[in-house]
């Protein structure tokens, strides 16, 4: 907790602004009513989900009483008159044993602390708040923090005005100070020299099928330079950042935060960049190894070896937070952020293997223009075909393969969702990707704390399960294509126009795929399932940028 969110005030009345954490908040009831009172909650995070009872202690009357909520998402109130059910599904549909609702005049922030008074009069009953403390401004760090960036890089962008202007100024100094030290210097004298030629090389000319460097033509001891590609390692050193912002808590922000299940947050998006990048390098880095005359088998080997190597840190990672345990009680969680990225990196590299030439340019010549349009897709056409068959067969799994106990092609979090209805249990988290996992690996080789746990009440999930494996596939290859379009197109308006393209062409599918709607479409935006929209949806944001 940053001391700019410090509650000014150590004590509102008998309540201890101390023992209140982030996204916290004190909630102060007073019953003037007939009859018992029990208070329901429902989460905004939790969609299509019932009310929750909060407390098994009835709110008698006359009697006050306070609570320490969460202020972390917006949460809706109820009061009912029966509170033997825990949870309170088609009869609070039906408004059945409904006292009072409150949430919508004020919504409840941190280190606020309010009075809800539950009134009972001329047969009517209803709930009036009022906010006793105000709270603190929660967003007041991150508008400091933008302010003062802002202030960096101004200063930065001044400074190195000034810098350069006064340089300009002492080079124009100086030449007027060499001029007239040096009155009869002639025009030639002041001519920049021209060093010697370098008489010519006896080595051997490239090797037929070799790009040539400057050891080919000129010194056989000087080494090529090896020019990176600027734009890509901003990209990596932004996604770096923010994965450690993330993963230190992300400022407690729940927007920072991985979404709970259906959705898209900040920390939803450094997964899939790091694929984006990795597939952009693997065209560019095969080309290079093919152009220089390194057997395509030979390639292919290095290709494996690293890939087993990205499974293989993976799987040791995972014993960190678990120790590994063998035999009967094994408990080693199997799949992983570096196993995902192992395979990833074997399947795209391979396929891009397959494709690549020595000649991997736009064609020139008598090429059509149409043909050299679309170039940069056509040099992949053979392995395109993999990656829509890859699709294909998600697609088929999910919304095809039956799972006991739940519905058909069902994609949600299971538990509470869909108002706790008896067709879907806690199990049916995730459908067939979820069902698949757990017929393979078993639930002890599995991730047993997915966000969609402590909200919806649902089972264990592994966000980097089998099935979402196959669109992580596409992810990578959608850069593996970007990869390409650079290759071939080497002026940057062809490109931003090619990209401009892809982003108006992914945004427009996912768009229709999820409806516009964040949960309820007919596809979702979901990083745990990994749905092909979502890998549109972080195209359209890489394309952007």
């Amino acid at each position: 907790m940053s001391w700019i969110e410090q509650p000014t005030l150590d004590f509102v009345g008998s309540f201890d602004l101390s023992k209140l954490n982030i996204d916290e908040a004190f909630l102060n009831f007073t019953s003037n009513t007939s009859s018992n009172l029990w208070l329901y909650s429902l989460s905004s995070a939790c969609y299509s989900c019932p009310y929750t009872l909060v407390s098994e202690e009835a709110f008698e009357p006359g009697v006050s009483k306070s609570l320490k909520i969460d202020t972390k998402y917006s949460t809706k109130y109820r009061f009912r008159t029966e509170g033997i059910n825990e949870i309170a599904n088609a009869q609070l549909t039906k408004n059945e044993y409904k006292f009072c609702d409150f949430e919508g005049d004020i919504n409840f922030k941190e280190f606020g602390v309010y009075n809800v008074q539950m009134i009972e009069e001329d047969n009517t009953s209803k709930c009036i708040v009022t906010e006793a403390a105000a709270p603190v401004n929660i967003y007041l760090p991150l508008l400091i923090a933008l302010f003062i960036y802002i202030a960096l890089i101004s200063f930065s962008f001044v400074f190195g005005t000034i810098r350069k202007h006064w340089r300009h100024c002492q080079e124009s100094k100086g030449s007027e100070l060499l001029v007239r030290e040096s009155p009869h210097a002639s025009v030639e004298s002041m001519a920049p020299k021209i060093p010697p030629q370098a008489p010519p090389t006896t080595s051997t000319p490239p090797t037929p099928g070799m790009s040539p460097t400057l050891s080919s033509v000129s010194n056989p001891t000087s080494r090529p330079q090896r020019q990176r590609l600027k734009s890509l390692d901003t990209f990596r050193g932004i996604s770096i950042v923010l994965m450690i912002f993330v993963n230190s808590g992300g400022g407690k922000y729940y927007f920072f935060e991985h979404a709970i299940w259906d959705g898209l947050c900040v920390a939803d998006l450094v997964f899939p960049w790091f694929l984006w990048i990795m597939g952009v390098c693997v065209p560019i880095s095969v080309k290079s190894q093919v152009k220089r005359g390194i057997p395509k088998l030979k390639i292919f080997k290095y290709i494996l070896i690293r890939s087993i190597k990205l499974i293989g840190l993976g799987i040791l990672y995972n014993t960190l937070d678990q120790p590994a345990q063998f035999g009967e009680n094994a408990n080693l969680r199997i799949p992983g952020v570096l196993q995902r990225f192992g395979i990833c990196y074997f399947v795209s590299a391979t396929l891009v293997l397959i494709s690549m030439t020595v000649n991997f340019t736009k064609p020139g010549g008598r090429a059509s223009k149409i043909k050299a349009a679309f170039q940069d897709l056509t040099i992949l056409w053979i392995s395109w075909i993999p990656i829509i068959l890859i699709l294909l067969a998600h697609f088929l799994l999910t919304f095809s393969l039956p799972v006991p106990g739940c519905p058909t092609g069902y994609l949600g979090p299971g538990g509470l969702h869909l108002d706790n209805n008896a067709t879907v249990t806690k199990h049916c988290i995730g459908g067939a990707a979820g069902y698949i996992d757990v017929k393979i690996l078993t639930s002890r080789h599995m991730y047993n704390y997915p966000t969609a746990k402590t909200v919806f009440r649902s089972d264990i999930y592994d966000p980097e399960g089998f099935l979402g494996t196959l669109t992580s596939i596409f992810q990578a290859w959608l850069g593996v294509q970007t990869g390409a379009t650079m290759l071939v197109f080497p002026r940057p308006f062809s490109r931003l126009k090619r990209w401009g393209l892809w982003a108006i062409l992914t945004g427009l599918i996912g768009t229709i795929l999820c409806q516009g709607r964040m949960t309820g479409g007919w596809i979702p935006i979901n990083k745990n399932l990994w749905y092909v929209i979502y890998n549109n949806s972080c195209q359209e944001s890489y394309s952007n940028c």
